[in-house]
């Protein structure tokens, strides 16, 4: 195609995006105005309705000649019922005619009759809690539609009664909830960080209707690897909502849990994992409140999303902006009252303050507000809360996705108060979950294993037969090249068990072509070579050698771990990495730019080093005789082999073939 042709399609596919985030925007506001109870909720006592619109004016009028009780002051909660706990019994009022949750309702057109009624014990902006209703009647009752009446009036509703699923004996120390739209490129670094940084066991993903950029999908692909729960969240503008039934859901197998966004990052190089300091909390704390400091790139206002990470490519500190909480589930208020970034505790049970202390520096949330343009747009568009504030432009302003306004332009530079040379969190995660030197002073690693400074420049990339690396390895130990070569996966391994003898001050990527990458790392698998290295969740550890009696089967078993394998790690190997070369047509004298040399060798490496190169290229081609294809590949998982696809595109290769 023309460079003429491709400008206009381009432009095309640009509008196109447009158009589509218009109407997105457009449906988010005639869905907010509509009044329904959207999800339901049993709990052991009660039952839980979580709606939108539901008409607080009404419960607020109700309960405005009692006053509200001062610690409840903020979180806009009325509680009623039959059993108001003492601290808030002066605002204690029954319901009475005018408010029922209604339970068994016709499934056609949902009328009352031959429904059972109960009393609403609170309201709390999207969530109202209901009396259950008799047991007796419980089973009848199961699978029927279930809603909220007000003065006769009964809500739209799509949730039934589901029945009590009592809670696990043995609970996960530490879980996380996230809300998602459109954000599916950053997932995979934010389970990877919080997971092996701060012991996050599992993740409850709230799917907020994300059409566009496979969810789904990708969820079931990441699963592989990290323990996931999809949710289906599909009403827009219900933050608070999903913010109460994300902690109830966790609640029934973790201790405590954090309910964050895909731009925030949990930072505390002093003080270990995020999991192990909140066990040292005394059993009277509740919640923790973290300060949240604003990130962006720099004075720069960037265009498009850069490659490596969101913790690797943004550099800039604000100062902090605001507060968030995680919470010991078993200390939340039963009326789930909440202002999104905090809830309202029981009464025994008090807040433990980290913004306003001497850890205010060392434990912090940082907050990727300030992203590429192109990112940025998309997360304004539609905003979670129903309370957040629109995006807006200025007069004389088009919207446009690669035109940042000056409202936005102001933002980043607004929110750039300190630049650092490199991000910190980068540094902090490069060397307690990586092979990198310690740089930053708050880095564990530099204070308790004394491998600060610089060492060698380090060449990793996914081994195996055919992965070329030898052949890079030997190429430079002839000129005696300060730079070490190694298997990515044997190396995790030393990384994981802490015999990682040596830091490295540079890693460069190296990338074979995928069908030939994947087509060896099968073969090892099969053979059971990264048995013990991968973490592969129970039921899919490398195949058994007595199962290669069925070959095929066993075969595309492995194929289709080795295929997850390659994107996974080569994603991983972007975050560390400062260079990236392609072993099929790699030049010594260009590798040794890349590895940032400083040897009195690396001035005369071209000469010398054509046998080196060549060989490194004729053993690439020996390989071009492999049987693996796009075709086969997207037969055995089309998800993964298109994200495999995306990255070989990335790395330069030809997406038809080798």
């Amino acid at each position: 195609m023309s460079k003429t042709s491709a400008v206009p399609q381009r432009v095309m596919s640009w509008a196109l995006w447009m158009i589509i985030l218009i109407a997105s925007s457009l449906s988010t506001v005639a869905k907010s105005k509509q009044r329904i109870i959207f999800e339901s909720f049993t709990r052991e006592n009660d039952v839980v309705l979580f709606g939108l619109n539901i008409p607080r004016s009404e419960f607020y009028l109700l309960a405005s000649k009692h006053p509200i009780n001062e610690s409840a002051r903020g979180y806009h909660v009325a509680v009623f019922g039959k059993r108001p706990p003492k601290k808030y019994s002066n605002f204690f009022l029954r319901t009475g005619d005018r408010f029922h949750c209604v339970f068994g309702l016709d499934a056609e057109n949902k009328t009352m009759e031959g429904a059972v009624l109960t009393e609403v014990i609170s309201y709390a902006f999207q969530t109202v809690v209901c009396e259950p209703p008799n047991k007796t009647l419980r089973n009848k009752l199961f699978g029927k539609h279930v809603s909220l009446a007000f003065n006769n009036t009964i809500m739209n509703t799509n949730t039934l009664y589901k029945e009590y699923i009592p809670p696990k004996k043995n609970k996960k120390k530490l879980c996380s909830c996230l809300l998602m739209w459109y954000r599916t490129e950053f997932l995979h670094e934010w389970l990877w960080y919080h997971a092996n940084a701060h012991g996050v066991e599992k993740v409850f993903l709230y799917d907020n209707d994300s059409k566009e950029d496979n969810l789904t999908e990708h969820v079931n692909f990441l699963s592989s690897r990290y323990n996931l729960e999809y949710v289906p969240w599909h009403v827009h503008k219900t933050q608070s909502a999903y913010h109460g039934h994300c902690v109830i859901l966790a609640a029934r197998e973790c201790e405590w849990v954090t309910v964050t966004d895909i731009d925030e990052f949990v930072y505390m190089p002093k003080h270990g994992s995020l999991s192990t300091y909140l066990q040292s909390m005394g059993p009277d704390i509740g919640s923790v409140e973290l300060a949240m400091r604003a990130v962006s790139s720099n004075n720069t206002a960037l265009i498009q999303k850069p490659e490596g990470g969101v913790m690797k490519s943004y550099k800039c500190m604000g100062k902090p902006t605001n507060l968030k909480s995680i919470f010991r589930t078993n200390a939340l208020h039963y009326s789930l009252a909440n202002v999104i970034h905090s809830n309202l505790l029981n009464g025994s049970f008090k807040t433990k303050n980290l913004w306003n202390s001497k850890y205010a520096s060392k434990i912090f949330l940082f907050h990727y507000t300030v992203q590429a343009w192109e990112v940025y747009i998309r997360k304004y568009m539609r905003r979670a809360s129903l309370v957040s504030r629109p995006f807006k432009t200025d007069k004389n302003e088009t919207l446009s996705r690669d035109t940042p306004t000056r409202e936005w332009k102001k933002f980043v530079i607004g929110h750039c108060k300190t630049m650092h040379e490199t991000s910190p969190i980068h540094d902090f995660a490069s060397c307690q979950l990586g092979p990198l030197s310690c740089r930053h002073e708050d880095s564990l690693g530099s204070i308790q294993s004394g491998t600060t400074g610089k060492g060698p420049c380090l060449i990793a990339g996914l081994g195996g037969r055919g992965s070329g690396l030898p052949w890079i390895s030997k190429a430079l130990q002839k000129r005696s090249l300060n730079c070490v070569v190694k298997d990515w996966l044997e190396l995790q391994s030393e990384i994981v068990s802490g015999n990682l003898s040596v830091r490295y001050h540079h890693l460069v990527h190296h990338v074979r072509h995928p069908l030939r990458s994947i087509r060896m790392l099968s073969k090892d698998i099969v053979n059971g070579r990264y048995k013990s290295i991968l973490r592969l969740p129970a039921g899919s550890n490398a195949v058994n050698r007595t199962e290669k009696q069925n070959s095929t089967n066993s075969l595309r078993s492995a194929v289709k771990q080795a295929l997850h394998i390659w994107v996974l790690e080569n994603e991983k190997l972007e975050f560390f990495s400062q260079g990236r070369y392609r072993v099929e047509e790699v030049v010594l004298s260009d590798l040794c730019i890349l590895s940032q040399l400083n040897n009195s060798a690396a001035s005369n490496v071209t000469s010398g080093c054509v046998n080196e190169t060549s060989k490194i290229q004729a053993f690439g081609e020996m390989n071009n005789g492999s049987s693996l294809t796009w075709k086969m590949l997207e037969s055995i998982d089309p998800y993964a082999a298109q994200l495999a696809r995306k990255l070989a595109i990335q790395y330069g290769y030809n997406s038809d073939g080798i």
